[in-house]
């Protein structure tokens, strides 16, 4: 089975919204974990507690007077996170993230919008491992601090009626819900969207040029990344410029 771990980032002052989001295969989760953690013994050896990988709130640590974080500790760590993405075994990590240009859909709900989306992918993703001989399921897992109750109706929505786009027949049983400093793939996640929105928000692609090559592709067809812009044409952004539909 695997699992597609969600998060967000975006708030509604800012132009777009992102999901940002890991697929680990279930046997590859503990691996991965443990290297999360040895990242934490050696930048946090003094730490007794679990620190969780939260990119904005790592930054503000590093940022802090008299913190023994130091700026230069955070860039390593942010390179260090991203060379776990990358590393990861081929089949058992692969990065989705749908973006949302908000004045493109103005009356519409932003959030169902790329949860609708990055569900299809998921999907899709998984019909394509059918196809190659490697059947799996997969469950949604995000972070509790989402909306749960209205993420929890979508879905039985897009299970009962399907999406826009055909019906989901691979992801298993309603999303679950985990808290994030629990859960180092939920803290992968928040990894991506954050790259995802520093990219497309304010046009700093350092940490999401460094783990492109690992969302889901074909072809040199980003089928992970989906860009939702009106003017799509008119974008230059990889997810865009790869994508032929």
């Amino acid at each position: 089975m695997h699992l597609l771990y969600i998060d967000e980032s975006g708030s509604d002052e800012h132009t777009n919204f992102v999901l940002g989001a890991v697929a680990v295969f279930e046997g590859e989760i503990e691996q991965i974990s443990k290297q999360l953690d040895d990242l934490q013994t050696h930048y946090f050896p003094n730490d007794p507690n679990l620190v969780e990988f939260h990119v904005r709130e790592l930054r503000a640590r590093s940022l802090q007077r008299g913190s023994n974080f130091t700026q230069q500790e955070f860039f390593k760590l942010i390179d260090d996170i991203a060379s776990v993405i990358v590393g990861a075994h081929p089949f058992g990590l692969t990065l989705f993230g749908t973006v949302v240009h908000r004045p493109s859909y103005p009356d519409q709900d932003h959030y169902n919008l790329a949860f609708e989306d990055m569900c299809k992918r998921f999907d899709s993703f998984l019909v394509a491992k059918h196809k190659s001989g490697h059947p799996s399921k997969g469950l949604l897992i995000l972070d509790r601090s989402a909306q749960e109750s209205e993420i929890q109706r979508i879905s039985t929505e897009f299970k009962a009626f399907g999406t826009r786009w055909g019906k989901l027949y691979n992801i298993v049983d309603a999303p679950l819900f985990a808290e994030s400093h629990t859960s180092r793939m939920i803290q992968l996640a928040d990894f991506v969207s954050y790259a995802l929105f520093r990219r497309y928000e304010f046009g700093h692609a350092r940490d999401l040029d460094k783990i492109t090559r690992r969302f889901h592709q074909t072809d040199g067809v980003l089928h992970g990344l989906k860009h939702m812009i009106s003017r799509r044409e008119e974008c230059m952004c990889a997810a865009c410029v790869s994508r032929v539909e």
